[in-house]
Order: structure tokens, then sequence, then C-alpha cells
């Protein structure tokens, strides 16, 4: 078993647990507003940062026929 393959899930255990407490602890306070908003804002926030972060390390290949429907 690889580093990578072990470090990958031990990574994103990291990041989305302080994101988990604080959804668990705004639902069991009945603000449900607040633990949607954290889930939804945080994995908003993730899938940007992290495929920016990515596409700037190595750039995402575009097709040129994605720009036909714009």
């Amino acid at each position: 078993m690889s580093e990578t393959l072990v470090g990958f899930p031990i990574l994103a255990v990291g990041t989305s647990l302080p994101e988990l407490v604080t959804s668990v602890t705004a639902a069991l306070k009945k603000q449900s507003e607040i633990a949607l908003g954290n889930i939804i804002g945080s994995n908003i926030f993730n899938i940007f940062f992290i495929l920016g972060d990515s596409a700037t390390i190595h750039p995402l290949a575009v097709d040129s026929k994605i720009f036909l429907d714009m």
C-alpha cells in the first residue's frame, strides 16, 4: 500500500472533521440553517479551492467543442 493511498484519507478526514463537528453541534442546538449552510459552503469552497490549486500546478485540458454552447 503506497503512502499516497494512506495519506489522502487522513488528509480528507483532517480537513473535514472541524466542519463536521460544527455542523453536528449546530444541528444538536436545533440550528439546522447553520448546519446546512456550513456543509454547503464548505463543500463549495473546497471544490473551487482544490480545483484552482490543482489547475495552477497542472493546467486542465479543455476541449474547444465545449465553448460551442457558450
